[in-house]
Protein backbone atom coordinates (compact mmCIF):
# COMPACT_ATOMS: atom_id res chain seq x y z
CA UNK A 1 0.00 0.00 0.00
CA UNK A 2 2.77 2.09 0.96
CA UNK A 3 4.56 1.65 -2.34
CA UNK A 4 1.60 1.98 -4.56
CA UNK A 5 1.04 5.77 -3.03
CA UNK A 6 4.98 6.59 -2.95
CA UNK A 7 4.24 5.44 -6.97
CA UNK A 8 1.54 7.75 -7.43
CA UNK A 9 3.22 10.18 -5.66
CA UNK A 10 6.17 10.16 -8.10
CA UNK A 11 3.84 10.17 -10.70
CA UNK A 12 2.12 13.41 -10.25
CA UNK A 13 5.62 15.21 -9.12
CA UNK A 14 7.27 14.41 -12.50
CA UNK A 15 3.65 15.32 -14.37
CA UNK A 16 4.39 18.77 -12.39
CA UNK A 17 7.70 19.75 -13.91
CA UNK A 18 5.77 21.28 -16.64
CA UNK A 19 7.04 25.05 -16.64
CA UNK A 20 3.27 25.90 -17.88
CA UNK A 21 1.93 25.17 -14.19
CA UNK A 22 4.10 27.69 -12.93
CA UNK A 23 3.10 30.45 -15.06
CA UNK A 24 0.58 32.15 -12.49
CA UNK A 25 3.25 31.72 -9.90
CA UNK A 26 5.79 33.24 -11.90
CA UNK A 27 3.53 36.21 -12.54
CA UNK A 28 1.89 36.93 -9.06
CA UNK A 29 6.17 37.12 -8.16
CA UNK A 30 7.22 39.41 -10.40
CA UNK A 31 3.91 41.97 -9.42
CA UNK A 32 4.45 42.01 -5.65
CA UNK A 33 8.26 42.48 -6.23
CA UNK A 34 7.83 45.57 -8.15
CA UNK A 35 4.71 46.51 -5.64
CA UNK A 36 8.14 46.43 -2.54
CA UNK A 37 10.75 47.90 -5.03
CA UNK A 38 8.52 50.58 -5.77
CA UNK A 39 6.89 51.29 -2.55
CA UNK A 40 10.37 50.73 -0.43
CA UNK A 41 12.35 53.02 -2.82
CA UNK A 42 10.80 56.21 -1.18
CA UNK A 43 10.82 55.24 2.32
CA UNK A 44 14.78 53.98 2.38
CA UNK A 45 16.31 57.26 3.61
CA UNK A 46 13.49 57.17 5.99
CA UNK A 47 14.94 54.23 7.97
CA UNK A 48 16.98 55.87 10.45
CA UNK A 49 15.25 54.10 13.72
CA UNK A 50 13.74 57.46 14.35
CA UNK A 51 10.33 57.75 12.05
CA UNK A 52 8.15 54.37 12.77
CA UNK A 53 4.84 55.37 11.06
CA UNK A 54 5.71 52.79 8.33
CA UNK A 55 5.73 49.27 8.91
CA UNK A 56 5.23 45.46 7.01
CA UNK A 57 1.64 45.53 8.25
CA UNK A 58 0.83 48.97 6.98
CA UNK A 59 3.02 48.85 3.59
CA UNK A 60 2.21 44.95 2.31
CA UNK A 61 -0.24 44.45 -0.61
CA UNK A 62 -3.37 43.37 1.47
CA UNK A 63 -3.41 46.60 3.78
CA UNK A 64 -1.52 49.49 1.92
CA UNK A 65 -4.44 49.65 -0.75
CA UNK A 66 -3.01 51.33 -4.03
CA UNK A 67 -2.58 49.90 -8.08
CA UNK A 68 -0.76 47.08 -7.28
CA UNK A 69 -3.10 45.59 -4.51
CA UNK A 70 -5.90 45.90 -7.29
CA UNK A 71 -4.10 44.39 -10.14
CA UNK A 72 -2.54 41.23 -7.93
CA UNK A 73 -5.92 40.46 -6.50
CA UNK A 74 -8.12 40.98 -9.62
CA UNK A 75 -5.75 38.56 -11.42
CA UNK A 76 -6.26 35.93 -8.53
CA UNK A 77 -8.70 33.90 -10.87
CA UNK A 78 -6.37 33.95 -13.78
CA UNK A 79 -3.22 33.45 -11.52
CA UNK A 80 -4.98 30.46 -9.79
CA UNK A 81 -5.62 28.78 -13.23
CA UNK A 82 -2.25 28.85 -14.59
CA UNK A 83 -1.14 26.61 -12.24
CA UNK A 84 -1.53 22.56 -11.96
CA UNK A 85 -5.33 23.19 -11.95
CA UNK A 86 -4.40 22.67 -15.98
CA UNK A 87 -3.86 19.07 -15.55
CA UNK A 88 -7.27 18.49 -16.19
CA UNK A 89 -7.28 19.61 -19.95
CA UNK A 90 -4.23 19.01 -20.62
CA UNK A 91 -5.43 14.95 -19.74
CA UNK A 92 -8.55 15.43 -21.87
CA UNK A 93 -6.77 17.12 -24.83
CA UNK A 94 -4.23 14.44 -25.10
CA UNK A 95 -6.09 11.41 -24.10
CA UNK A 96 -3.55 10.67 -21.35
CA UNK A 97 -6.56 10.68 -19.35
CA UNK A 98 -8.29 7.47 -20.65
CA UNK A 99 -4.22 5.51 -20.75
CA UNK A 100 -4.38 6.62 -16.75
CA UNK A 101 -7.95 5.13 -15.76
CA UNK A 102 -6.84 1.92 -17.63
CA UNK A 103 -4.06 1.30 -14.65
CA UNK A 104 -6.18 3.75 -11.98
CA UNK A 105 -9.05 3.48 -10.00
CA UNK A 106 -11.14 6.43 -11.12
CA UNK A 107 -12.68 7.43 -8.32
CA UNK A 108 -8.63 7.95 -7.08
CA UNK A 109 -7.62 9.99 -10.19
CA UNK A 110 -10.35 12.54 -9.53
CA UNK A 111 -9.65 12.85 -5.88
CA UNK A 112 -5.97 13.50 -6.93
CA UNK A 113 -6.69 15.85 -9.38
CA UNK A 114 -9.05 18.09 -7.23
CA UNK A 115 -6.73 17.77 -4.84
CA UNK A 116 -3.78 18.90 -6.44
CA UNK A 117 -5.98 21.82 -8.51
CA UNK A 118 -6.76 23.05 -5.36
CA UNK A 119 -3.38 23.07 -3.54
CA UNK A 120 -1.86 24.34 -6.68
CA UNK A 121 -4.20 27.47 -6.71
CA UNK A 122 -4.06 28.10 -2.95
CA UNK A 123 0.07 27.92 -3.58
CA UNK A 124 0.04 29.91 -6.58
CA UNK A 125 -1.34 32.89 -4.33
CA UNK A 126 0.23 32.67 -1.11
CA UNK A 127 3.93 32.46 -2.23
CA UNK A 128 3.48 35.84 -3.81
CA UNK A 129 2.02 37.22 -0.57
CA UNK A 130 3.96 35.55 1.91
CA UNK A 131 6.71 36.88 -0.08
CA UNK A 132 5.58 40.64 -0.04
CA UNK A 133 4.97 40.61 3.84
CA UNK A 134 8.85 38.79 4.36
CA UNK A 135 10.67 41.77 2.14
CA UNK A 136 8.80 44.44 4.10
CA UNK A 137 9.70 42.44 7.29
CA UNK A 138 13.30 42.87 6.70
CA UNK A 139 13.28 46.17 5.78
CA UNK A 140 10.41 47.92 7.77
CA UNK A 141 10.50 48.49 11.58
CA UNK A 142 8.26 45.51 12.41
CA UNK A 143 6.08 47.35 15.18
CA UNK A 144 2.32 47.40 15.12
CA UNK A 145 0.31 49.69 13.34
CA UNK A 146 -0.79 53.04 15.77
CA UNK A 147 -3.95 54.20 15.09
CA UNK A 148 -2.65 58.04 15.13
CA UNK A 149 0.44 57.56 13.46
CA UNK A 150 -1.19 55.61 10.66
CA UNK A 151 -4.42 57.60 10.86
CA UNK A 152 -4.47 57.47 7.03
CA UNK A 153 -4.43 53.80 6.99
CA UNK A 154 -7.20 53.55 9.37
CA UNK A 155 -8.80 49.73 9.35
CA UNK A 156 -12.57 49.27 9.90
CA UNK A 157 -14.76 46.86 11.03
CA UNK A 158 -16.88 46.92 8.33
CA UNK A 159 -14.27 46.84 5.56
CA UNK A 160 -11.67 43.71 7.70
CA UNK A 161 -12.22 40.97 9.41
CA UNK A 162 -11.10 41.18 12.50
CA UNK A 163 -9.64 44.76 12.29
CA UNK A 164 -9.13 45.01 16.06
CA UNK A 165 -5.75 42.77 15.31
CA UNK A 166 -4.63 45.30 13.19
CA UNK A 167 -3.46 47.09 16.13
CA UNK A 168 -2.77 44.38 18.73
CA UNK A 169 -2.13 41.40 16.94
CA UNK A 170 -1.30 42.24 13.55
CA UNK A 171 0.47 39.15 12.61
CA UNK A 172 -2.20 37.35 13.13
CA UNK A 173 -4.25 39.43 10.53
CA UNK A 174 -1.12 38.97 8.31
CA UNK A 175 -1.41 35.20 8.28
CA UNK A 176 -6.00 35.01 8.09
CA UNK A 177 -5.61 37.08 5.23
CA UNK A 178 -3.04 34.94 3.55
CA UNK A 179 -4.79 31.67 3.97
CA UNK A 180 -8.24 33.45 3.75
CA UNK A 181 -6.52 34.36 -0.31
CA UNK A 182 -4.74 31.03 -0.37
CA UNK A 183 -8.53 29.21 0.39
CA UNK A 184 -9.66 31.60 -2.45
CA UNK A 185 -7.19 30.46 -4.90
CA UNK A 186 -7.76 26.74 -4.67
CA UNK A 187 -10.93 27.46 -5.10
CA UNK A 188 -11.00 29.57 -8.17
CA UNK A 189 -7.90 26.49 -9.84
CA UNK A 190 -10.95 23.98 -8.73
CA UNK A 191 -13.08 25.89 -10.32
CA UNK A 192 -10.97 25.71 -13.78
CA UNK A 193 -10.26 22.12 -13.49
CA UNK A 194 -14.12 21.83 -12.86
CA UNK A 195 -14.86 23.59 -16.19
CA UNK A 196 -12.26 21.58 -18.16
CA UNK A 197 -13.59 18.34 -16.66
CA UNK A 198 -17.45 19.44 -18.38
CA UNK A 199 -16.76 21.82 -21.28
CA UNK A 200 -13.10 20.85 -22.35
CA UNK A 201 -11.92 23.93 -23.73
CA UNK A 202 -8.34 25.45 -22.21
CA UNK A 203 -9.47 29.27 -23.21
CA UNK A 204 -12.75 28.77 -21.49
CA UNK A 205 -11.62 27.48 -18.64
CA UNK A 206 -8.73 29.79 -17.96
CA UNK A 207 -10.33 32.89 -18.69
CA UNK A 208 -14.63 32.03 -16.93
CA UNK A 209 -13.53 32.78 -13.29
CA UNK A 210 -11.97 35.90 -14.46
CA UNK A 211 -14.74 36.98 -16.24
CA UNK A 212 -16.92 36.36 -13.74
CA UNK A 213 -15.42 37.84 -11.22
CA UNK A 214 -15.21 40.98 -13.17
CA UNK A 215 -18.56 41.03 -13.42
CA UNK A 216 -18.94 41.01 -9.92
CA UNK A 217 -16.54 43.72 -9.58
CA UNK A 218 -18.64 45.82 -11.56
CA UNK A 219 -22.08 44.87 -9.29
CA UNK A 220 -20.04 45.34 -5.83
CA UNK A 221 -18.74 48.93 -7.32
CA UNK A 222 -22.64 49.78 -8.49
CA UNK A 223 -24.54 48.46 -5.28
CA UNK A 224 -22.15 48.55 -2.34
CA UNK A 225 -24.62 47.99 0.59
CA UNK A 226 -26.06 44.84 -1.69
CA UNK A 227 -24.65 41.36 -0.31
CA UNK A 228 -23.22 40.67 -3.23
CA UNK A 229 -19.60 41.28 -2.39
CA UNK A 230 -16.91 40.54 -5.27
CA UNK A 231 -14.28 37.16 -3.98
CA UNK A 232 -10.99 39.14 -4.62
CA UNK A 233 -12.40 42.21 -2.99
CA UNK A 234 -13.00 40.73 -0.03
CA UNK A 235 -9.80 39.25 0.45
CA UNK A 236 -8.06 42.44 0.63
CA UNK A 237 -6.91 43.46 3.93
CA UNK A 238 -8.26 47.04 3.92
CA UNK A 239 -11.36 45.83 1.15
CA UNK A 240 -12.50 48.68 -1.18
CA UNK A 241 -15.98 47.12 -0.36
CA UNK A 242 -18.59 46.71 2.35
CA UNK A 243 -17.77 43.12 3.73
CA UNK A 244 -20.45 40.31 4.73
CA UNK A 245 -20.10 38.16 8.29
CA UNK A 246 -17.18 36.03 8.61
CA UNK A 247 -19.63 32.95 9.52
CA UNK A 248 -22.05 33.31 6.43
CA UNK A 249 -18.78 33.90 4.25
CA UNK A 250 -17.39 30.67 5.48
CA UNK A 251 -20.50 28.64 4.43
CA UNK A 252 -20.03 30.09 1.29
CA UNK A 253 -16.60 29.02 1.17
CA UNK A 254 -17.54 25.57 2.05
CA UNK A 255 -20.60 25.77 -0.05
CA UNK A 256 -18.99 26.58 -3.29
CA UNK A 257 -16.20 23.91 -2.60
CA UNK A 258 -18.65 20.80 -1.98
CA UNK A 259 -20.17 22.10 -4.83
CA UNK A 260 -17.12 22.11 -7.22
CA UNK A 261 -16.15 18.48 -5.79
CA UNK A 262 -19.73 17.06 -7.07
CA UNK A 263 -19.55 18.67 -9.98
CA UNK A 264 -16.19 18.10 -10.97
CA UNK A 265 -16.73 14.60 -10.50
CA UNK A 266 -20.08 14.37 -12.16
CA UNK A 267 -17.93 15.94 -15.09
CA UNK A 268 -15.03 13.67 -15.11
CA UNK A 269 -17.36 10.14 -14.49
CA UNK A 270 -19.33 11.55 -17.73
CA UNK A 271 -15.89 11.94 -19.76
CA UNK A 272 -15.13 8.58 -18.73
CA UNK A 273 -18.03 6.52 -18.91
CA UNK A 274 -19.02 8.07 -22.45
Amino acid sequence: MTSEINKNMSFYLLRLKNYRYFIGLAIGISIVILHAVLTLQPLMHLIDGDQFWFTPYTESISFNVNGWTILFYLSIPLLSSLSAAQLMIDDLQSGFLWQIINRMNYIKYIGTIQIISFLSGAITISIPLALDYFIFWCFTPNLKANFVLNANHPLLGQTTFFANYYYTQPFKLVIFYLLFSAVLGGLYALFSSTLASCINNRFVSLATGFVLTMILNVLSAAFPHISLPSPVLIAIGSSPVYLPGIVPTIFVIATVLLLLIVVHTVGVNKRIHV
